[in-house]
């Protein structure tokens, strides 16, 4: 299982249509859609550097992922990440938590 972060508001979406590849609003990073490989690699990102990427009062989601749906990755990914470089259908959400 792999995980994405997102507002929670993007849920009702997710959930309709799949993660959909994009290029991150604040950074010249590679389009993709952004998995993290276990869940202290999205505790420490949250502590850092991701959770400086949304608004304090944001309501965020974490989305579990079924990994078999990740077939095209990306070489340039960090240690504690995959990047996807296709979109993944809904079938691919196993589920989600709302983070506090």
């Amino acid at each position: 299982m792999l995980f994405h972060v997102t507002k929670a508001r993007a849920l009702k979406s997710i959930l309709r249509t799949g993660l959909r590849v994009c290029t991150p609003n604040d950074m010249n990073d590679e389009r993709g859609v952004y998995l993290f490989k276990d869940r202290s690699g999205v505790e420490d990102a949250l502590m850092n550097w991701l959770g400086d990427r949304f608004d304090e009062d944001e309501s965020l989601a974490l989305v579990f992922v079924d990994e078999s749906y990740v077939k095209a990755v990306s070489s340039n990914a960090a240690t504690y990440e995959v990047i996807c470089l296709h979109d993944l259908p809904p079938q691919a959400v196993l589920g989600y938590e709302i983070l506090e």
